[in-house]
């Protein structure tokens, strides 16, 4: 990329703009407020990011575990996390290149494309088709290698015109939870990551900022390396691999603000993570009763009951302290 070009910088701006205002759309979020880059703390955050190293060998001593132990363990602490609460979501195996549901909506209604006046009818039309499943139950896939560590896929066919106010009113359906096929000792806490996130969509707008959108996600899943050994080994090397993930979204998304660039999807999971830490770090340090009263208003949000952003502001979650549990990880796990 000529990153000095700027008819290009405009251009890549634009993509991006218009693909933030689709993910808007879909997940039905009231905006995408990511302030906190513009802050001391977050300017503070950049100095220590700058100065850490690179760990490529976080995961280095950890024990090999089989996809059936990763399955199970992963299925159990998410079933834990959610008890008392419904935990079903729509679901549809098929492959996401598979056009069947669509020419068997073209039969019953006469139509040979998906537009703007009959988009929300195939969806519900594709949600009928579908069934409701609780999530610790739907069967992970694994692939040799993916792009991602882990994914949660959402049935949306995908169509350049369609009216954003007619995907902000589609419905979630869950095409599937996979991950990649190699596993240790923290590989569950991928399928908890991603069984949040299927928990939380299901509730499109119950997540108002975008910004917010990999929180709970990051937050049990780190939540889950820790309770499964709470002396801190394993939470350590849970923490560096996702500070190093971090450390390149901070570092890039200060190069591309310097050329010129808008802010984009990389800065939810610096938002997210910064969150997450600060009730991470709760969590560890408050009593048995603590701990219980912090999961019953996370809970809140996973059944659809309260926003994500009023069940911070009733924990008390803080972006600036976070900001300065992270550092205080960098110093010491990136050193």
């Amino acid at each position: 990329m000529i990153y000095n070009n700027e008819e290009m910088i405009n251009k890549t701006n634009e993509h991006i703009i218009t693909e933030m205002r689709r993910e808007l759309a879909i997940g039905n979020y009231k905006g995408f407020d990511f302030s906190f880059a513009r802050s001391k703390e977050y300017e503070r955050l950049l100095l220590d990011m700058t100065r850490s190293k690179q760990i490529k060998s976080y995961n280095r001593g950890l024990k090999s575990e089989t996809m059936a132990e990763i399955n199970r363990k992963g299925q159990a602490f998410i079933s834990s996390i959610t008890e008392g609460i419904n935990t079903k979501v729509p679901y549809i195996d098929i492959d996401p290149r598979d056009e069947s549901l669509e020419i068997q909506f073209y039969e019953i209604e006469g139509e040979n494309t998906l537009n703007n006046t009959n988009y929300l009818d195939f969806m519900n039309f594709v949600l009928k088709k579908s069934k409701r499943i609780d999530v610790a139950k739907i069967e992970p896939k694994y692939s040799i290698k993916s792009r991602n560590n882990g994914w949660s896929a959402g049935y949306l066919p995908y169509k350049e015109n369609i009216d954003l106010k007619i995907l902000r009113k589609t419905p979630y359906i869950c095409l599937g939870i996979g991950m990649e096929n190699q596993g240790d000792e923290i590989s569950f806490s991928v399928l908890v990551h991603e069984y949040t996130h299927a928990l939380v969509n299901r509730h499109k707008g119950i997540i108002e900022n975008c910004a917010h959108n990999e929180l709970l996600s990051i937050f049990l899943e780190l939540l889950a390396v820790h309770e499964q050994e709470p002396s801190g080994k394993l939470l350590n090397v849970a923490l560096t691999a996702r500070l190093e993930g971090i450390r390149e979204s901070v570092l890039r998304l200060n190069l591309e603000k310097q050329l010129g660039f808008v802010e984009d999807y990389k800065a939810v999971y610096i938002d997210s993570t910064i969150y997450a830490m600060d009730l991470l770090d709760m969590y560890i340090h408050t009593s048995i009763n603590g701990k219980k009263a912090i999961l019953n208003e996370i809970k809140k949000t996973l059944a659809g009951d309260r926003t994500l952003e009023d069940t911070l502001e009733k924990l008390g979650a803080s972006e600036e302290r976070g900001s300065q549990i992270m550092r205080t990880q960098v110093k010491t796990l990136l050193k």
